[in-house]
């Protein structure tokens, strides 16, 4: 998908294509037009289209919006409130994204389809946990520290790098089995990221880094309500786990999904004991999103999610 803007960023591009007249292409219903940006505030954008027929186009119908911007490929996808002539209204986008290998609309599928391979005409389903999240695959960009052409050399330095700073760090595969632990069953209901920088201080209440999908407390108390705790006791149960994790010795802990359009794959898993109490800080963070994309993109480039069998870790 791209990196995602962050709110004060997505504000500062708007206005710089604005004033630089810049055309934006608009997709929906499998068509594409051109346009440009004549106005936007909070809560909307006026896009002036340059196609005299777009009778096709309604109120509400859902929009993927793609420009560049300094060299680079930008996206969001939104709505239409309004249409007046040759203009859309459309609302204020939740989120964008830049940095994008994509370029086209993705045609999305309903909840019932039922991801598959087709190979030689040999049918070939994904065999992983399936997350209620969507990640969809792009090959990534990547620095110097990762190669993935080869995997295991990809592997090996992840580890390396890893064995210097953290107490544990390991890579789980969930290939042929169900999630067995509480934190498998969070990555593969949720599929967002567990960062516990400190035991004492427990699950992130808000995240300050929004290009990061962190799993946060609301999230976990909405997860367990879902699952039937009683309200009365989701306070308490979260609090246990957190206790659990201290009396067994973890001061910090990050379990990172692996993900391949919306299945979970396996996760990384690293920690630092009481011993070092050392947190498992933003730069590790960082280097870990780095490399799941880099691993995913290696699995998929030596055809891990093509063949039945097992990479062992």
């Amino acid at each position: 998908m791209g990196k995602q803007v962050s709110r004060i960023e997505k504000e500062f591009i708007f206005k710089k294509i604005l004033e630089r007249n810049s055309l934006v292409r608009i997709l929906s219903k499998k068509k594409e037009i051109e346009g440009k940006i004549i106005k936007f505030n909070n809560d909307f954008l006026v896009i002036d289209c340059l196609e005299n027929d777009i009778s096709y186009l309604k109120a509400r119908d859902e929009v993927s919006i793609f420009f560049i911007f300094e060299n680079s490929q930008h996206t969001f996808t939104t709505k239409i409130t309004e249409i007046k002539e040759k203009q859309l209204i459309i609302s204020q986008p939740e989120i964008a994204y830049k940095n994008l290998m994509r370029q086209y609309e993705r045609i999305r599928s309903t909840e019932d389809i039922h991801v598959s391979f087709n190979i030689k005409g040999k049918k070939i389903q994904l065999d992983f946990p399936k997350t209620d999240n969507y990640f969809p695959f792009v090959k990534p960009e990547y620095s110097e520290d990762f190669e993935p052409s080869s995997f295991q050399s990809l592997v090996s330095t992840f580890r390396r790098k890893m064995k210097r700073i953290v107490s544990v760090n390991k890579i789980i595969m969930l290939r042929n089995r169900m999630p067995s632990t509480y934190e498998e069953e969070i990555l593969a209901k949720i599929g967002k990221i567990i960062w516990i920088p400190s035991t004492e201080e427990g699950f992130l209440i808000k995240s300050d880094y929004p290009e990061l999908d962190l799993l946060l407390y609301k999230d976990l108390y909405n997860y367990e309500r879902e699952s039937g705790t009683p309200l009365s006791e989701i306070g308490k149960k979260i609090e246990n786990t957190l206790q659990e994790k201290i009396e067994k010795g973890y001061y910090s802990q990050l379990y990172y999904p692996i993900l391949y359009h919306e299945y979970l794959v396996g996760y990384i898993y690293v920690c630092n004991f009481w011993a070092k109490k050392n947190e498992i800080n933003i730069g590790i963070l960082n280097y870990i999103d780095e490399f799941s994309r880099v691993l995913c993109h290696s699995l998929e480039r030596n055809h891990y999610f093509r063949i039945r069998r097992n990479i062992f870790l």
